[in-house]
């Protein structure tokens, strides 16, 4: 039972369900929230906000590089020769840049802990980046899964 389990896993199934399409709400929402709560630190100049910012930030992080693990596990599935694989080279590429972005920012707060700093108007700048980023990249998931039907094989 667990070996069986094991392999599901390594084939990016949790319970017969795809493990990263599980898991990239969590990255997706908290990297939203991240960037809100910095928004909301900047105007009020209230460093608790800040710490929940980076709390979500450190949370989203975690969760994005999971996910990311299975989504490339997702996208060795598919031919190499298919227009959804292209599609998935996009889409990951993308994600992995703006989980990049996001983790260096969250690194750098990092080394502050536990006292965590308001955010500078550039680091805002950024993570609205990324979330408007992800947002672009997160839509050709969406097509990998409803156009090309990557997840019903």
């Amino acid at each position: 039972m667990i070996a069986r389990f094991i392999i599901n896993l390594s084939k990016g199934r949790l319970l017969g369900h795809p493990v990263h399409a599980m898991l990239i709400h969590f990255p997706a929402a908290l990297f939203f929230f991240s960037a809100l709560t910095d928004v909301i630190s900047f105007y009020y100049k209230d460093s608790p906000y800040a710490f929940s910012s980076f709390l979500s930030g450190i949370a989203g992080t975690a969760f994005g590089w999971i996910a990311a693990i299975f989504g490339i596990i997702d996208l060795l599935k598919i031919s190499l020769q298919s227009k959804a694989f292209n599609v998935g080279l996009i889409h990951g590429g993308l994600n992995l840049l703006w989980l990049s972005l996001f983790s260096v920012l969250v690194g750098l707060q990092l080394k502050f802990y536990p006292v965590i700093e308001l955010p500078s108007l550039s680091v805002i700048i950024i993570k609205i980046g990324v979330v408007t980023g992800m947002i672009v990249s997160n839509y050709l998931g969406g097509q990998l899964i409803y156009k090309y039907k990557v997840l019903d094989n």
